[in-house]
């Protein structure tokens, strides 16, 4: 399962569904976009270390960004941006999604409805 942005922020803030989430899946796996995008979130740069330690005690797996992905986000880009705004960042994640083959978890599930070639999944 791919994980979107927002499941990592409430789970740093504490959230306990976002809790449970974690504890209860395996396999997770991410966008370095989103590690990016949580990074960037984040009021100090000494909060990074934490947040490092927490993917790796997760175990959730980060995907670089390869051509294949590369080449997907401009394809959703093209197709999905006129249709419903779709993000540069959404348009990466989703391509990630795409390729490996992977349900998207996420709470903005309206980020991506448009988007019939992915399934998503609102876990809380």
């Amino acid at each position: 399962m791919l994980v979107d942005t927002n499941l990592f922020i409430d789970f740093l803030k504490g959230n306990p569904k976002a809790k449970d989430f974690f504890q209860n899946k395996t396999e997770l796996v991410t966008s370095v976009l989103v590690v990016m995008e949580i990074i960037a979130g984040l009021p100090k740069k000494r909060d990074i270390p934490k947040l490092e330690k927490f993917l790796e005690s997760a175990e959730v797996k980060i995907m670089p960004v390869t051509q294949e992905i590369s080449d997907q986000a401009y394809m959703l880009y093209g197709k999905y941006f006129h249709k419903s705004r779709l993000g540069i960042p959404d348009a990466f994640i989703a391509a990630t999604a795409l390729v490996l083959g992977q349900d998207l978890a996420t709470l903005n599930i309206k980020h991506f409805k448009d988007i019939k070639e992915i399934s998503t999944i609102r876990p809380y």
